[in-house]
């Protein structure tokens, strides 16, 4: 049985069957010759990854030429985004938007997948991109692991030697983030493909197996620990190969959910075709990849419920996270640590930078809050802390906010002079594209998926008060800028906007610091000139100024999601959440470095495989 087998060299016949080759040795030796074969059934294991972490390349010639000839890229490199490699990510935060635009455009992108066939051939091409997109495989890996193949020709040696590496990219480990997943994947195909050794499950399973699952943060009831026969159960002539996905994450989620059925179909022919029955599939997804999975199996979409046996959603933004608000008009937030830091310099600091990436592409749009997310979520507050306006009103944050622009509103989401910095055709890019993608994409979608989940369903996510997230997005409108030269007018010191004033600031600057400077329309005419003779404002701005800020979150969560978001799923009134587990103690992106999480995700995984009914039984 393979969960407790050490692999020998072994080779597939024409016909798809396993064998297995050994040698005659004298009596005197006694070596015993292992042969070890694949179960006859096979569960894949699926990931799908956040947003922002699978790797992408440039498909499009003429635009890696425009590239190259415009911003001097090193001519033939493809790479478009490749977050693990500091020499691809870092350069980013020295590209203008309308380079950032033109590298990270959802038309000219695809997955940087391991384009190779999977007959070995040997060429150092394949160890590059093994190498360059940082995959390794633990040497303790029960399936993953060298193993030789006939060499071809008569001359030279008769087995080439092919690393493990290479299988686990024609898994897709090398298309994902692999700095923040490469731990978990590893730990998760060596504990479902290595459950026993002489009899007891392996040190993998010993924080899981009879641990109450409260432990690692279970909060729903009546589910008991696993023993070591729900193992040997979902065992028995079965192994669970891990597999990643990634994804154009530019694009609508409802396209990638298409895309990767198709793909998941190929991974199951490829065992059928070996002769291993393959009838379901489990995904774990991380982020962004949740609204994915829920659109792979949406009948709108990729319409792939029944053949996943269940899902494990991860550190979900279940209807959205306002943290996407912010981005976008702000940049990403101040990091307290150097790798932060780094981080949020290459992603994009400032607002213009981000909502070039956003704006463009549906797929980060798609993380704004939904409609589901409720009402009063962006705030308008004056310096005492006194709430002016609320938003949405009226529950229909695409309307009230999302298709809003600053001439419209100083607190829209659209800036019209950030989305196009490229110059493209107007209906590739701009204002009125934006709009469209909003329209067309982002909302259908929201509405399909807000309350579907496929209906087995695991979920972990974040609920720390010390990981700060924002389940509201607060400007705050202080006082006046400008006073009197040589002394502080009280007149204006204590001005302040009501409800009814807030809405028609005019945007006098706005970087995307965090920071707008906004016209003051609250005076009237002759208190306006009165204050202009006193000097108190510059020439050339409109009035007196005011400074309005984003202000930083206050809420629990992983730092991106807060729980409003995630406990969507906990709260969720249709039945498909047998398994809900809220921790604490980690960031978003390095979630799945977690124990706990880890643990949750196995304990999660056993659950849905004993539901597997195979066919004949």
């Amino acid at each position: 049985m393979v969960m407790e087998q050490q692999f020998a060299s072994r080779f597939k016949k024409k016909d798809g069957t396993q064998s297995s080759e050994g040698f005659l040795t004298p009596k005197e030796i006694d070596t015993v010759q292992r042969h070890g074969f694949m179960p006859e059934r096979a569960i894949p294991i699926i990931f799908l990854p956040g947003i922002l972490a699978s790797n992408l390349r440039i498909k499009d010639q003429k635009r890696q030429n425009r590239l190259e000839e415009e911003y001097g890229r090193k001519k033939g490199d493809k790479i478009a985004w490749q977050p693990d490699a500091a020499t691809s990510t870092l350069p980013y935060a020295w590209k203008s938007a309308a380079e950032r635009q033109l590298t990270l455009d959802r038309r000219t992108v695809e997955v940087d997948t391991f384009d190779y066939p999977e007959e070995f051939n040997g060429g150092a091409v394949e160890w590059g991109y093994i190498r360059r997109n940082g995959v390794e495989v633990e040497s303790n890996s029960p399936i993953l692991r060298p193993y030789h193949v006939r060499a071809p020709g008569k001359h030279g040696p008769p087995y080439i030697a092919v690393p493990a590496e290479r299988e686990a990219c024609l898994r897709g480990w090398g298309e994902v983030m692999f700095g923040a997943y490469g731990n978990f994947l590893n730990r998760l195909e060596r504990a479902m493909n290595a459950m026993f050794s002489h009899g007891k499950p392996t040190p993998e399973w010993k924080s899981v197996v009879g641990v109450d699952p409260r432990t690692f943060g279970l909060v729903t009831e009546n589910l008991p620990p696993i023993d070591e026969d729900d193992l040997r159960q979902i065992a028995e002539n079965c192994f669970f190969p891990v597999h990643a996905i990634g994804y154009n994450w530019i694009q609508d989620c409802g396209i990638s959910g298409r895309e990767v059925a198709r793909r998941i179909e190929k991974i199951m022919a490829s065992y059928l075709d070996k002769k291993i029955l393959c009838e379901k599939v489990i995904v774990v997804t991380h982020s962004c990849g949740g609204l994915v999975s829920r659109a792979l199996c949406h009948p709108k979409y990729g319409n792939f419920e029944e053949k996943v046996l269940g899902v494990v959603y991860g550190e979900q933004p279940a209807i959205g996270a306002a943290a996407a608000y912010y981005r976008m008009l702000g940049g990403w937030e101040p990091a307290d640590n150097v790798k932060g830091k780094a981080a949020a310099w290459a992603l994009g600091d400032e607002g213009p930078e981000v909502t070039v990436m956003l704006a463009n592409g549906p797929g980060g749009m798609e993380l704004l809050p939904f409609k589901e997310y409720g009402n009063g979520w962006l705030q308008i507050k004056d310096a005492e802390g006194k709430v002016l306006r609320s938003l949405p009103e009226k529950g229909d944050p695409y309307e009230e906010i999302y298709t809003k622009t600053s001439d419209e509103v100083w607190w829209g989401l659209l800036r019209p002079k950030w989305i196009n910095p490229a110059k493209l055709k107007e209906d590739e890019a701009g204002l009125k594209a934006t709009r469209k993608l909003l329209k067309e994409k982002v909302r259908p979608l929201h509405e399909a998926i807000a309350s579907y989940y496929h209906p087995v369903s695991y979920a972990h996510y974040g609920v720390d008060p010390q990981r700060l997230s924002f389940q509201t997005v607060a400007w705050e409108v202080g006082a006046p800028i400008y006073q009197p030269p040589g002394r502080r007018s009280d007149r204006i010191s204590r001005m302040q906007p009501n409800a009814e004033q807030v809405d028609r600031f005019p945007v006098v600057t706005d970087k995307g610091d965090k920071k707008i400077v906004l016209g003051d329309t609250t005076l009237d005419e002759k208190e306006h000139q009165r204050l202009s003779n006193t000097g108190a404002f510059q020439p050339g701005l409109p009035r007196t100024s005011l400074l309005a800020r984003l202000l930083p979150p206050v809420d629990p969560g992983d730092q991106t999601v807060p729980v409003h978001s995630a406990d969507h799923q906990y709260h969720s009134k249709r039945p498909e959440f047998e398994g809900v587990f809220r921790l604490m103690g980690y960031e978003h992106q390095d979630s799945y470095k977690d124990i706990a999480v880890q643990n949750a995700t196995l304990y999660s995984i056993v659950q849905i495989a004993r539901e597997m009914k195979w066919s004949g039984e």
